[in-house]
């Protein structure tokens, strides 16, 4: 697209390599160590939070790389997901390579958590998705007790995965 510029920021070499051929420019290093200029019109981050040491810091820091009214675009796994849940009402937390509970994860976050997290660095989110994979029938079970025990967001125990669209204020 004409007055499209877009910039990549991929710590893996490879995958910045390859990246390369479909953007403008491909910073590799992590994301809190690229050089950036400010007049972004918008930051799409997706499952990045969750792997950042100061993800509060990251996101004061895009707030000010965006232009006014500029969008940040963040998907984030969302703790607050009943298999997670679950297995710390039963005492576990098992990693895993790939998921919520993946092993690469430094941080986690709940609906409520990611929403004051970006409210405090001056976003206004306007727009918020849910991705919810069907539960197994042990899950439904879990998620129905929940609910009956008033112990439990409905929504938020189904959602696996958030979306959110935030706008700088």
């Amino acid at each position: 697209r004409p007055g499209l510029y877009l910039v990549g920021v991929e710590p893996n070499r490879v995958m910045a390599q390859t990246a390369a051929q479909w953007y403008d420019q491909v910073i590799s290093c992590p994301v809190e160590e690229a050089d950036l200029s400010a007049g972004f019109d918008l930051i799409n981050c997706g499952d990045l939070m969750e792997h950042l040491r100061n993800p509060w810091g990251t996101l004061h820091r895009f707030r000010a790389l965006l232009r006014e009214g500029g969008y940040l675009v963040l998907s984030i796994p969302n703790a607050g997901h009943w298999t997670v849940v679950r297995d710390l009402l039963q005492g576990k937390f098992q990693y895993v390579p790939l998921g919520i509970q993946c092993i690469g994860h430094l941080r986690w976050f709940t609906e409520s958590s990611i929403l004051q997290a970006l409210s405090c660095a001056g976003f206004r989110v306007d727009r918020m998705g849910r991705q919810q994979l069907a539960p197994t029938p042990q899950g439904e079970r879990f998620i129905q007790d929940m609910k009956d025990l008033g112990r439990g967001d409905e929504a938020s125990l189904r959602t696996n995965e958030l979306t959110i669209r935030a706008v700088k204020e």
